[in-house]
């Protein structure tokens, strides 16, 4: 019997154990790190399509931050490239920095996925000035006539110097449209990108702690380089959505989450003052050097 028994908890806890997938399997990510109280914020949820269609989502964990009244919808599941996609929108109303639990979600073989923990930074909207704050209204005083009496005048030479200019935009546009292409030089964006984090590490911006300033130049460099690169508007696009998109771009495997980390750490030191650690610093550059050198044409 005591065989039997411990037989029992070992296929219960394998059972338990194939019934949740890596969490690495579910991509969670809101559209901005930092929100204002009442704005409306979306919640991206992203999963293989080579696992089983996803069905439920579970927010039970967030129903402190977010109860139930402050959950305004969710999107039905849809596919988006090799994914399955859905979207929650949520608002808060209190200003917090909330460390949020996994999200899980049910999946149709009965299996349960759970992302990442994620943070939300909830800050304060702020409010007009009081009223008394005010100027006082003053008193209504009548402009005295001068130079009105010659407007029909004023107004016609402005109208003959506007013709003027007008012809002599047309007449040298080709002109100057020649000069500026001779002098403009084409860089790739690989080519680019490198120069441009040569001249970022020569302003050594980590010694005089700009890191705002740091981690803001790095990330739009990412996705200038990625814009350029792949052809999709990388510089328009939220970080979860950037990260839909590189599976399918033959991006490499190894370097999506590093990629992912930096653009989360890099939005919390934009917006929220949220500076990483000092060996991520250097590390930040030299990930970015190494998604150009590996991408980039032979």
């Amino acid at each position: 019997m005591k065989r039997i028994g411990i037989t029992l908890r070992l296929l219960l806890l394998l059972l338990g154990s194939s019934g949740q997938l890596h969490s690495q399997d579910l991509l969670a990510s809101f559209d901005s790190a930092v929100v204002e109280t009442g704005q409306a914020i979306r919640l991206t949820l992203s999963v293989p399509q080579g696992i089983s269609k996803p069905e439920n989502i579970d927010l039970s964990a967030w129903s402190a931050a977010f109860p139930t009244e402050n959950i305004l919808g969710y999107s039905p599941w849809h596919t988006l490239g090799d994914y399955w996609q859905a979207e929650v929108k949520l608002i808060a109303f209190d200003a917090d920095t909330l460390q949020l639990d996994p999200v899980s979600i049910g999946l149709q073989d009965g299996q349960v996925l759970r992302s990442k923990p994620l943070q939300l930074i909830v800050v304060a909207t702020p409010s007009p000035d009081e009223i008394r704050d005010m100027a006082d209204v003053k008193d209504i005083h009548k402009e005295p006539s001068r130079w009105t009496d010659y407007l029909f005048w004023i107004s016609l030479v402005v109208a003959l110097l506007l013709l003027a200019a007008i012809w002599y935009f047309w007449a040298s546009r080709d002109e100057r449209s020649r000069a500026a292409a001779s002098r403009t030089i084409q860089l790739p964006p690989d080519e680019l990108a490198l120069r441009k984090l040569q001249l970022l590490a020569s302003k050594n911006l980590i010694q005089t702690e700009d890191f705002a300033e740091y981690y803001g130049t790095l990330s739009f460099i990412l996705r200038e380089y990625l814009q350029g690169h792949y052809q999709f508007p990388a510089l328009e696009s939220v970080a979860a959505d950037i990260m839909i998109k590189l599976p399918a771009l033959a991006f490499p495997p190894d370097l999506l989450l590093a990629v992912e980390e930096f653009l989360r750490r890099s939005d919390l030191a934009k917006f929220a003052q949220a500076i990483p650690p000092d060996e991520y610093h250097p590390y930040a550059m030299q990930l970015i050097r190494e998604c150009i050198e590996r991408t980039k044409p032979s």
